[in-house]
Protein backbone atom coordinates (compact mmCIF):
# COMPACT_ATOMS: atom_id res chain seq x y z
CA UNK A 1 0.00 0.00 0.00
CA UNK A 2 2.80 2.39 0.84
CA UNK A 3 4.44 1.82 -2.57
CA UNK A 4 1.21 2.86 -4.36
CA UNK A 5 0.91 5.99 -2.22
CA UNK A 6 4.43 7.03 -3.13
CA UNK A 7 3.71 6.45 -6.84
CA UNK A 8 0.56 8.56 -6.73
CA UNK A 9 2.34 11.31 -4.82
CA UNK A 10 5.19 11.37 -7.36
CA UNK A 11 2.73 11.55 -10.25
CA UNK A 12 0.92 14.50 -8.64
CA UNK A 13 4.17 16.31 -7.98
CA UNK A 14 5.26 15.76 -11.59
CA UNK A 15 2.00 17.30 -12.85
CA UNK A 16 2.36 20.28 -10.54
CA UNK A 17 5.92 20.81 -11.73
CA UNK A 18 4.80 20.66 -15.37
CA UNK A 19 1.43 22.40 -15.91
CA UNK A 20 1.53 21.56 -19.62
CA UNK A 21 1.01 17.92 -18.63
CA UNK A 22 -2.48 18.85 -17.45
CA UNK A 23 -3.38 20.63 -20.69
CA UNK A 24 -5.30 18.77 -23.35
CA UNK A 25 -7.21 19.91 -26.38
CA UNK A 26 -7.19 23.17 -28.29
CA UNK A 27 -7.46 25.70 -25.46
CA UNK A 28 -5.57 25.91 -22.20
CA UNK A 29 -5.91 28.74 -19.67
CA UNK A 30 -7.67 31.02 -22.15
CA UNK A 31 -5.16 30.63 -24.98
CA UNK A 32 -4.38 28.25 -27.83
CA UNK A 33 -2.56 25.27 -26.41
CA UNK A 34 0.71 25.22 -28.37
CA UNK A 35 2.30 27.43 -31.01
CA UNK A 36 -0.02 30.16 -32.22
CA UNK A 37 -0.09 33.47 -34.08
CA UNK A 38 -1.91 36.50 -32.70
CA UNK A 39 -4.04 38.43 -35.22
CA UNK A 40 -5.95 41.67 -34.77
CA UNK A 41 -9.48 41.60 -36.12
CA UNK A 42 -10.87 44.27 -38.44
CA UNK A 43 -14.12 46.11 -37.62
CA UNK A 44 -15.93 44.04 -40.26
CA UNK A 45 -14.66 40.78 -38.76
CA UNK A 46 -15.65 41.87 -35.24
CA UNK A 47 -19.12 42.79 -36.50
CA UNK A 48 -19.47 39.49 -38.36
CA UNK A 49 -18.56 37.48 -35.27
CA UNK A 50 -20.89 39.60 -33.12
CA UNK A 51 -23.77 38.69 -35.46
CA UNK A 52 -23.33 34.95 -34.98
CA UNK A 53 -20.93 34.08 -37.78
CA UNK A 54 -18.20 31.62 -36.85
CA UNK A 55 -15.93 32.14 -39.86
CA UNK A 56 -13.95 35.14 -41.01
CA UNK A 57 -12.28 35.89 -44.32
CA UNK A 58 -8.63 36.79 -43.85
CA UNK A 59 -7.36 40.17 -45.04
CA UNK A 60 -4.20 40.44 -47.11
CA UNK A 61 -2.20 41.71 -44.13
CA UNK A 62 -3.46 38.83 -41.97
CA UNK A 63 -2.52 36.34 -44.68
CA UNK A 64 0.97 37.88 -44.79
CA UNK A 65 1.28 37.38 -41.04
CA UNK A 66 0.45 33.70 -41.52
CA UNK A 67 2.50 33.20 -44.71
CA UNK A 68 5.28 31.32 -42.87
CA UNK A 69 2.89 28.52 -41.90
CA UNK A 70 2.32 25.42 -44.03
CA UNK A 71 -0.17 25.64 -46.91
CA UNK A 72 -0.79 29.31 -46.05
CA UNK A 73 -1.44 30.27 -49.67
CA UNK A 74 -4.51 28.00 -49.82
CA UNK A 75 -6.22 29.32 -46.68
CA UNK A 76 -8.72 32.14 -47.25
CA UNK A 77 -10.82 31.93 -44.10
CA UNK A 78 -10.67 30.79 -40.49
CA UNK A 79 -13.17 29.25 -38.12
CA UNK A 80 -13.21 31.30 -34.92
CA UNK A 81 -14.11 29.49 -31.70
CA UNK A 82 -14.98 31.10 -28.37
CA UNK A 83 -12.30 30.84 -25.69
CA UNK A 84 -14.70 28.71 -23.62
CA UNK A 85 -14.76 25.91 -26.20
CA UNK A 86 -13.70 22.50 -24.91
CA UNK A 87 -12.68 20.26 -27.79
CA UNK A 88 -9.91 18.08 -29.06
CA UNK A 89 -7.99 18.93 -32.22
CA UNK A 90 -8.45 15.68 -34.14
CA UNK A 91 -10.88 17.06 -36.73
CA UNK A 92 -10.05 20.77 -36.59
CA UNK A 93 -8.32 22.76 -39.30
CA UNK A 94 -7.87 26.46 -40.05
CA UNK A 95 -9.07 27.36 -36.58
CA UNK A 96 -8.54 30.30 -34.26
CA UNK A 97 -9.64 31.13 -30.73
CA UNK A 98 -11.13 34.51 -29.89
CA UNK A 99 -9.13 35.68 -26.91
CA UNK A 100 -10.59 39.19 -26.77
CA UNK A 101 -13.12 41.33 -28.63
CA UNK A 102 -10.53 42.48 -31.15
CA UNK A 103 -8.04 39.61 -31.40
CA UNK A 104 -7.73 35.92 -32.16
CA UNK A 105 -5.01 33.32 -31.76
CA UNK A 106 -4.51 31.06 -34.78
CA UNK A 107 -3.42 27.52 -33.94
CA UNK A 108 -0.27 27.16 -36.07
CA UNK A 109 -0.31 23.36 -36.14
CA UNK A 110 -3.89 23.29 -37.44
CA UNK A 111 -3.49 26.07 -40.00
CA UNK A 112 -3.48 24.73 -43.56
CA UNK A 113 -4.02 21.20 -42.28
CA UNK A 114 -4.55 18.86 -45.21
CA UNK A 115 -6.64 15.82 -44.32
CA UNK A 116 -6.15 14.44 -47.83
CA UNK A 117 -2.40 14.19 -47.26
CA UNK A 118 -2.89 12.70 -43.79
CA UNK A 119 -5.31 10.15 -45.23
CA UNK A 120 -2.90 9.35 -48.09
CA UNK A 121 -0.06 8.85 -45.60
CA UNK A 122 -2.29 6.47 -43.64
CA UNK A 123 -3.18 4.54 -46.81
CA UNK A 124 0.46 4.34 -47.87
CA UNK A 125 1.50 2.93 -44.48
CA UNK A 126 -1.35 0.43 -44.62
CA UNK A 127 -0.40 -0.65 -48.15
CA UNK A 128 3.24 -1.12 -47.10
CA UNK A 129 2.15 -3.20 -44.09
CA UNK A 130 -0.05 -5.39 -46.32
CA UNK A 131 2.82 -5.92 -48.79
CA UNK A 132 5.10 -6.96 -45.93
CA UNK A 133 2.46 -9.44 -44.73
CA UNK A 134 2.05 -10.91 -48.24
CA UNK A 135 5.83 -11.23 -48.60
CA UNK A 136 5.97 -12.99 -45.23
CA UNK A 137 3.13 -15.33 -46.23
CA UNK A 138 4.96 -16.27 -49.45
CA UNK A 139 7.98 -17.60 -47.56
CA UNK A 140 8.28 -21.43 -47.48
CA UNK A 141 8.50 -21.54 -43.65
CA UNK A 142 5.22 -19.64 -43.33
CA UNK A 143 3.49 -21.86 -45.89
CA UNK A 144 4.73 -25.03 -44.17
CA UNK A 145 3.61 -23.77 -40.75
CA UNK A 146 0.21 -22.82 -42.18
CA UNK A 147 -0.27 -26.23 -43.81
CA UNK A 148 0.78 -28.03 -40.60
CA UNK A 149 -1.68 -25.94 -38.58
CA UNK A 150 -4.53 -26.68 -41.00
CA UNK A 151 -3.67 -30.39 -40.98
CA UNK A 152 -3.62 -30.41 -37.16
CA UNK A 153 -7.06 -28.73 -36.99
CA UNK A 154 -8.47 -31.13 -39.57
CA UNK A 155 -6.99 -34.14 -37.73
CA UNK A 156 -8.51 -32.92 -34.45
CA UNK A 157 -11.92 -32.50 -36.08
CA UNK A 158 -11.78 -35.93 -37.76
CA UNK A 159 -10.57 -37.47 -34.50
CA UNK A 160 -13.52 -36.00 -32.60
CA UNK A 161 -15.92 -37.35 -35.21
CA UNK A 162 -14.41 -40.85 -35.15
CA UNK A 163 -14.46 -41.28 -31.36
CA UNK A 164 -18.30 -41.69 -31.11
CA UNK A 165 -18.25 -44.22 -33.98
CA UNK A 166 -15.52 -46.29 -32.25
CA UNK A 167 -17.48 -46.23 -28.98
CA UNK A 168 -20.63 -47.52 -30.73
CA UNK A 169 -18.73 -50.49 -32.18
CA UNK A 170 -17.71 -51.68 -28.72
Amino acid sequence: MQKNSVTVLLALLAMLACPAALADGLISQGHVNGPHTLLTLTKEQISSLAHGKDKITLTDSQRKSLARLKNAATVKELEVLPVTTETCTCELFNVAVRTSKGSIEVANDLFGRDFTKEHNDFLLARRQREEQERAEQAKPDYILKSVEERFRKLSDRVGRQLKPVEQERR
